[in-house]
């Protein structure tokens, strides 16, 4: 679990200077192979998921500045071995590039996926991006996170490397490739069509995107990426 130089406040003390954002999806999950957690936050790798974040380790042809990975328990296990094998870069835990949570009212259940699944398909029919489920996130208020990550993403420089979740890479991707400015204020239109974009194209477990928002931030017509981008 994250520990060490996890403080949040870290970020705001590192200074690196290269330009590149790479986003590392974590490696397979137990909830994905059928197993039951009381939140997702909690959930773990499966082997398969474990030997993917070995393999994503060794793949890198540059030496990282900064480490981020989500505080949940399956991006941090896939981190951790980059961690490792870049022993002096400085890793940081970012809650802002956690998971869109929004199932609040299942926090606690011991439940399979299978088992969430009806609640997943009620808050997506429902297609209200202001919509809360007790105290879960927002459609909204997952797509300002999003925002502010990528705020403050651009006030730093250097080769950063986050370790995160399907839906945060995906919202990340339609902020920079997909909606414009005009799209600050998220509509049910924008909501089914991300949500179309998870189900008919799922990132694979380990999926990295190494395109930089620098270079795609005023090209809207970019085609969005639908398998792994090979490492600089």
């Amino acid at each position: 679990m994250p520990g060490k130089q996890s403080d949040s406040q870290a970020k705001e003390d590192v200074e690196i200077n290269i330009q590149n954002v790479m986003f590392i999806r974590h490696g397979e999950s137990e909830a994905h192979i059928g197993k039951a957690a009381t939140h997702i936050e909690e959930v773990g790798l499966t082997e398969a998921g474990k030997r993917k974040a070995d393999e994503i380790a060794d793949m890198f042809l540059s030496i990282p500045d900064l480490i981020i990975s989500s505080p949940y328990l399956r991006a941090w296990e896939t981190a951790y071995p980059t961690i490792q094998h870049f022993s002096s870069v400085t890793h940081v835990t970012w809650p802002e590039v956690r998971e869109f949570t929004y199932l609040g009212s299942l926090r606690g259940q011991c439940l399979t996926k299978q088992e969430r699944s009806g609640k997943v398909d009620e808050f997506w029919k429902r297609c209200d991006p202001e919509h809360r489920d007790v105290d879960g996130e927002s459609f909204s208020q997952f797509v300002g996170r999003a925002r502010k990550t990528l705020a403050q993403l651009r006030e730093m420089n250097g080769f950063i490397v986050i370790f995160t979740h399907e839906q945060f890479i995906r919202v990340v991707q339609c902020l920079l490739l997909e909606w414009t400015e005009e799209d600050m204020e998220m509509k049910p239109e924008h909501m089914k069509q991300f949500r179309k974009m998870l189900l008919d194209y799922p990132l694979p477990y380990g999926y990295v995107d190494d395109a930089s928002w620098q270079q795609h931030l005023y090209q809207p017509e970019f085609v969005l990426s639908q398998a792994p981008l090979p490492v600089r």
